[in-house]
């Protein structure tokens, strides 16, 4: 009994000091209220801390991704630069190989066509008889085949005997001395064993032709048709410099006339003569032209009468002067 009496006092005095913490909460309402806001803090400071810990997995995570990217970039770069250098390699190749075997020639104009006729070639191939369309092809072949030669056979007929054949076909020869020689020189020499010695060459914009002689000449020039042509504000002397690149007569312009040689002209060509688009477009300068034997000189209305008085006299010296007779060239025995 006794024993009972001290266990259930002991249990009670247990509960006693158990409980005797939460007496004070229950009996002061205040305190209540403070364990409710540090309650709501720890709740707060947790999810808090929850919403630190999903920003930091985002963070590794981005920057994981911009380590993928960055190596991504630096492998492009790389690849992109081993290209570069690929290409400039092949490309300096290029440049070292012959020309005409990486593309065919450029279209040339009329200055490039006589720095080609200027250039030394050996004329070994010309010195035994051969075709004059041969000659030429020889010629073209020897400047890499920027040089195109053609025959006017058509003005051929209008001056010779028609009966006298193709002149393209007549033989020619060089000399085997000297062993190099200057296109032009050489291609004089060929055209004056054709046609009767009347064959000559002018240079046009972009070719040479082969003419008689008489076809050479600025009277000849200033009636033969010239291309349409289209002029807004040009300055004159483009407008002669065009001219002269289609009809293959020297223009030549007085450095006397001054700024009058970039007169803004305006003007359309079409079905005219050289002499019909001479006249209006040096009248806009208020300048004349003078046909010397074979070429144009565009000068001041009173030089002009000097220059065409003095040519006169020149053209009667020329009509009593001797004509020089062509030999034909044989080649050495």
């Amino acid at each position: 009994m006794i024993r009972r009496i001290f266990f259930v006092a002991a249990i009670s005095l247990g509960l006693a000091v158990f409980l005797s913490p939460a007496l004070p909460q229950i009996s002061n309402p205040g305190a209540g209220a403070q364990t409710n806001d540090l309650k709501e803090a720890l709740k707060r400071n947790q999810a808090l801390a929850d919403e630190l810990s999903e920003l930091k997995a985002q963070l590794a995570k981005l920057r994981d991704e911009h380590e993928l990217e960055l190596k991504r970039l630096r492998r492009q770069i790389i690849l992109l630069e081993a290209e570069r250098k690929e290409n400039a390699e092949l490309q300096a190749r290029k440049l070292e190989a012959p020309r005409e075997v990486l593309e065919p020639p450029l279209p040339v104009d009329s200055r490039t066509l006589v720095q080609l006729l200027r250039q030394p070639i050996e004329t070994k191939g010309l010195q035994e008889k051969v075709r004059l369309k041969t000659a030429l092809e020889y010629f073209n072949d020897k400047l890499g085949g920027k040089l195109t030669v053609l025959v006017n056979k058509e003005a051929f007929l209008t001056t010779n005997d028609p009966d006298s054949g193709d002149v393209s076909e007549e033989e020619v020869v060089l000399p085997p001395i000297p062993p190099k020689m200057a296109v032009s020189v050489a291609l004089r020499l060929i055209l004056g064993q054709v046609a009767k010695g009347e064959a000559t060459y002018v240079i046009r914009s972009s070719y040479i032709e082969i003419v008689p002689e008489r076809w050479t000449t600025s009277a000849y020039f200033l009636y033969q048709p010239i291309l349409v042509g289209s002029f807004e504000k040009r300055p004159l002397a483009e407008v002669l410099h065009e001219l002269a690149e289609d009809t293959g007569v020297p223009i030549h312009i007085d450095p006397q006339v001054g700024k009058k040689a970039l007169t803004p002209v305006t003007a359309t060509f079409r079905n005219s003569t050289l002499e019909d688009a001479l006249v209006p477009i040096t009248e806009m300068a208020q300048l004349k032209y003078v046909a010397l034997e074979r070429s144009i000189f565009v000068t001041t209305p009173e030089r002009a009468k000097v220059v065409e008085k003095e040519e006169w006299l020149r053209s009667g010296k020329r009509e009593a002067a001797p004509k020089p007779k062509s030999k034909r060239l044989e080649p050495a025995p």
